[in-house]
């Protein structure tokens, strides 16, 4: 093979890894990765808030297939749904579309997409069918609705749809109560005092008897 010819296809073979290089490193940005989709489907608190994620899966165009990106993407999504964090949580795979075409095949291609996802994380990574669950929405949720047909409407929203742990109970700071006195008993041989029966209702009270010379609590009538 002549020298140039033999230059030429290694300075083209050069080109073509550089390229290859820049466009994998480029693939690779635009990727979510599994940890920061474990830290969004994650259950911190008990706070009523939506634990999701929105992942840009790429399927061909009208099509449920998925693309090299789209598996890409999906890998990272169950690496992190095998975590043990996640463990028998249930998770629902919502397809979503933006507004371009009748409503009914929009509704109808992102079932599709969803479906395609989930069996993607079922056979690669031995998920639990009854862990995933797929539901196409269409355009019905949109997610920049000024802009309908943007771009980032069409994507896949994994969404953590296990009951978040309750939050632990704060400890009551309640004033303890303090136990009844205990009643003395008397010393031996000495008898018990009996108590005075209340006063029937209505009727006054019994006084003690006036001591001698005294008015017993009355004024003396003159």
């Amino acid at each position: 093979m002549p020298a140039h010819v033999m230059k030429t296809l290694i300075r083209g073979t050069g080109v073509l890894l550089v390229s290859s290089v820049l466009a994998a490193t480029a693939f690779a940005s635009e990727l979510t990765g599994r940890q920061e989709i474990l830290g969004r489907l994650v259950p911190v608190t008990g706070e009523e808030e939506l634990r999701a994620v929105d992942l840009d899966v790429r399927f061909e165009l009208g099509s449920a297939r998925l693309t090299e990106v789209a598996r890409a993407q999906l890998d990272e999504v169950g690496h992190a749904l095998a975590a043990p964090e996640l463990a028998g949580m249930i998770m629902g795979i919502y397809g979503h579309t933006d507004s371009s075409g009748p409503a009914e095949y929009n509704k109808q291609l992102s079932q599709e997409r969803a479906d395609a996802a989930r069996g993607y994380l079922i056979e690669n990574f031995k998920l639990d069918e009854a862990r995933l669950v797929a539901v196409g929405y269409g355009e019905e949720r949109l997610k920049n609705t000024e802009t309908p047909t943007a771009a980032e409407n069409r994507r896949v929203q994994i969404v953590n749809l296990s009951p978040p742990p309750a939050r632990p109970a704060e400890a009551e700071t309640a004033i303890p109560v303090q136990p009844a006195p205990e009643a003395v008993s008397p010393p031996a041989g000495v008898p018990e005092i009996p108590q005075q029966p209340a006063a029937p209702s209505g009727m006054p009270a019994l006084q003690a008897p006036a001591e001698p010379g005294s008015t017993g609590g009355m004024l003396p009538i003159n």
